[in-house]
């Protein structure tokens, strides 16, 4: 038995589809599977700097170990400029593009509490340390109201 990534409700089911995972129909019954949306918390802020913006997606899947992982992907609407996702207001905890939307796959730990981030984005371009993420989440995307390039 496992738990429902939403609801904690226990059963076995396959999480969707995503590009960057192979999604495993499966009982997940690994510690690594515990983790859900609100457990461990992520706050996702977007009130401490004009930059930041909400997360174009923010979703939970499997990897083909069976563990969950945390998808954030953060938008750039201005073309040619990139954009950073930060973790725990620490500037050494980051994946950022130098031309696109970044995505980051935070991954649920080997004993279910806590995040381990990895980032990756389109076209393999991206910079980032694998590091745990504790508590908070950043958007920074470039967009016409936080630049003056519109």
């Amino acid at each position: 038995m496992i738990k429902n990534l939403e609801a904690n409700a226990n059963k076995c089911f396959q999480l969707p589809a995503d590009p960057l995972l192979t999604p495993v129909p499966a009982c997940l019954t690994t510690d690594c599977a515990k983790c859900t949306m609100t457990s461990p918390l992520i706050e996702i802020d977007t009130t401490t700097s004009n930059k930041t913006i909400p997360f174009s997606k923010d979703i939970l899947n499997q990897n083909a170990q069976g563990c969950v992982v945390r998808v954030m992907e953060c938008p750039s609407e201005i073309a040619g400029l990139g954009a950073r996702i930060q973790y725990d207001y620490d500037s050494s905890k980051f994946a950022t593009s130098e031309r696109f939307g970044v995505r980051a796959v935070l991954t649920c730990n080997s004993t279910g509490n806590g995040w381990e981030f990895t980032s990756s984005i389109r076209e393999g371009e991206y910079i980032g340390n694998k590091t745990t993420v504790d508590h908070v989440a950043q958007c920074f995307g470039p967009t016409c109201n936080n630049t003056n390039l519109c």
